[in-house]
């Protein structure tokens, strides 16, 4: 047989192979085969010859990546099929090229009906002419005709498809599922709207340009285009770690292989994406990114799945792959792009880059203010909720310079949660070791151990009432302390033991005094016996029967241990206890701007401390202190709470004050404050 016959025979073969493979049997993906079908193609061998011909992108809706996906299901067939084309190109020979046909004016096919084209159509396109209303070969040959026609007047017919693909992009842009910045070639595509090419080449070139731009029609096409071709164990392992925020061992152990292993697959699989995505226009993944520049401060991964799914760039119905969310796999891809070994040529701002980093779902202006905060501002919201249990809405949003809004998902973000109409608490105890209420808690616990809600509450408050008035509401601070760790059941707060180590020493010396005289004290009693164990008076009036919350008071002056029962017979016995208090107080406010407080001593005042009673006129607040005068010498500092002025012992020593002496102190604020102290 001669080489030319040989030649034939071999490509007759191939022909025959290519003719006998239906187009659905080539594994294409929907899109470019039922363009295929529709354009009247039925064989592999009807692809192959528009393949040599290079016009298979010329056939609608199909662009380059379908050329791409086409050109290798064929490669694929023909090498499960063993077969290798040794010539370039697969062509009938001369004698058997057809022979184009020119469409008769007048035909007696005219009323044969469509189904009689069954073989030379599929019935799937018969039922697609008949649903038109073609149910006539001469319908057909009129359709033929003005094909025809459109197609001779290659000039108009380049203007009106040119205009018919960039009415198709203004529509995209229009309903925003195309950003307008979005470029190809370098160009956006709002400037290559406005392109307008006058020769016939340039109208060709263009269009084919055109259609590489609408070839897709979202972005969860162009994803499921993009991994499409990922092995299904190379993209799990992808996933899990662009996407699950797991580590590489972590991903490792679940897919039993090693460490190395899955950085070598997922640098592998980021390169080959990046790698087609720089080969194709990416018209949608660059929209997506534009719009999540455009969103500024409000970009989260969550307003941005919902900005792309409103726009339509994304659709919620169809996954990037089976069983991978389409917003998800975006997410993924973005993030290895630094692993790809080629930079990617679309531009990714650093706000998306930045969300995509961030372990929280806040808004990147939220993310911003938590950062730009001042750690004054974080410390003294923290403060207040350690302080109160709790914090409104409002003065969060107050205290942290933010909007109420940003003030919740800032509360949320750093760990609070929602308990009661704008009200915030601590979900768990973590970081609360040295927090006021739960050291009031524990202290409380050991002393008077379970207590009623609000007597254990009353407790608190006096504990905090040096820095603030008020708790937070009850439903808010329940939750507060069973978040510390406290049980409350039945109103009653108790602790799973009875804690140890938590009472101050000025707080001991109250339980000794207690323990000393009974069940109910008196003021005295308390601080002549701190001034015994070595405390300071101030110690006692300022700090543990006002503050403390293990003090509770009976009545004026007569306090106990809280939560703990007493008698009528306990209040009687406390009263006989009681010095009586410095005689006849008098004060007068002379007109030369002194007030004057006179005063007959008792023998508890003897050693410089005096009660105040509390129905006599206000006396001047002494601050931190004024100093004490004894005939122009100076004697010390005074210093007073709403019960005590003390530190007058020094000017007593001075003055020899007796019990039954009467004494003044005269009080001067015009100029340097101080206390002018005689007997009258």
């Amino acid at each position: 047989m001669s080489q030319d016959n040989e030649e034939h025979s071999t490509v007759s073969y191939v022909m025959g192979s290519l003719s006998s493979v239906p187009i659905e049997h080539l594994n294409l993906s929907i899109r470019p085969r039922n363009a295929l079908l529709r354009a009247g193609l039925k064989t592999a061998l009807d692809i192959q010859r528009l393949i040599e011909k290079n016009t298979l992108s010329s056939i609608y809706n199909i662009g380059s990546l379908a050329v791409q996906e086409i050109e290798e299901c064929l490669s694929s067939m023909l090498e499960n099929q063993g077969i290798e084309l040794s010539v370039s190109e697969i062509a009938l020979p001369d004698n058997e090229e057809r022979k184009s046909t020119v469409i008769p004016t007048v035909s007696f096919f005219d009323d044969l009906p469509v189904d009689i084209l069954v073989q030379e159509l599929s019935n799937d396109m018969i039922h697609r002419l008949k649903s038109a209303g073609f149910e006539s070969i001469g319908e057909l040959l009129n359709l033929s005709r003005a094909v025809e026609s459109f197609i001779e007047n290659t000039s108009t017919t380049l203007d009106r498809l040119i205009n018919h693909q960039k009415d198709i992009l203004r529509a995209l842009i229009a309903r925003e599922k195309l950003h307008p910045q979005a470029q190809y070639r370098n160009m956006s595509i709002k400037s290559w709207l406005n392109l307008a090419p006058e020769n016939t080449n340039e109208q060709g070139e263009f269009l084919k340009l055109l259609l590489q731009i609408n070839e897709s029609h979202s972005l969860s096409e162009e994803l499921s285009i993009l991994f499409a071709k990922v092995a299904e164990r190379d993209l799990d392992i992808y996933i899990k770690y662009f996407n699950d925020n797991l580590t590489l061992a972590q991903v490792g152990r679940q897919q039993g292989v090693t460490r190395e292993r899955v950085r070598q697959i997922t640098s592998k699989t980021a390169t080959r994406l990046w790698a087609r995505i720089n080969q194709n226009p990416g018209l949608y993944l660059q929209s997506a990114l534009l719009v999540a520049k455009d969103m500024g401060d409000n970009l989260s991964l969550k307003s941005w799945r919902l900005a792309l799914q409103n726009r339509n760039i994304i659709d919620s119905s169809r996954p990037a792959r089976e069983n991978l969310d389409s917003f998800d796999a975006l997410c993924a891809l973005l993030r290895s792009a630094d692993k790809a070994k080629y930079p990617p040529t679309i531009k990714i701002d650093e706000s998306v880059t930045f969300i995509l980093e961030s372990p929280s779902d806040l808004s990147l202006g939220l993310i911003k203010a938590i950062e730009e905060m001042s750690s004054k501002a974080k410390r003294k919201m923290h403060q207040k909720i350690s302080y109160m249990g709790g914090i409104h809405l409002s003065e969060a949003s107050e205290t942290l310079d933010v909007s109420p809004q940003q003030a919740a998902y800032i509360l949320k973000h750093l760990g609070y949660k929602e308990v009661d109409h704008d009200w915030y608490t601590i979900a768990t105890a973590e970081n609360t070791t040295r927090w006021p209420i739960l050291k009031a808690g524990l202290a409380m616990m050991e002393v008077c151990g379970p207590l009623e809600f609000s007597v254990f509450c009353d407790g608190t408050r006096r504990y905090i009432s040096r820095f603030y008035d008020i708790l937070a509401p009850p439903r808010v601070m329940k939750a507060h302390i069973e978040a510390l760790g406290f049980e409350v059941e039945d109103d009653y707060v108790s602790w799973n033991e009875t804690p140890t180590g938590y009472l101050a020493e000025s707080d001991k010396c109250f339980v000794q005094v207690v323990e000393k005289h009974g069940t109910v004290v008196t003021f005295q009693e308390v601080v002549e016996f701190f001034q015994e164990k070595g405390f300071s008076i101030a110690t006692a009036t300022a700090r543990v029967l006002p503050q403390s919350p293990i003090v509770e008071k009976v009545e004026t002056g007569l306090y106990k241990i809280r939560g703990r029962n007493h008698t009528w017979e306990d209040i009687e016995n406390a009263r006989s206890r009681q010095d009586p208090i410095d005689y006849d107080p008098e004060v007068v406010y002379g007109i030369d701007g002194l007030i004057r407080y006179k005063i007959t001593i008792g023998s508890w005042a003897l050693n410089g401390v005096l009660s105040i009673s509390s129905n006599q006129p206000q006396l001047p607040d002494l601050g931190d202190g004024w100093e004490i005068f004894v005939e122009n010498k100076s004697r010390g500092i005074a210093k007073r709470d709403e019960h005590l002025i003390w530190g007058l012992g020094s000017a007593f020593n001075a003055l020899g004050v007796q019990i039954g002496d009467r004494v003044e102190l005269a009080f001067d604020a015009w100029e340097k404050p101080l206390i002018r102290i005689s007997k009258t």
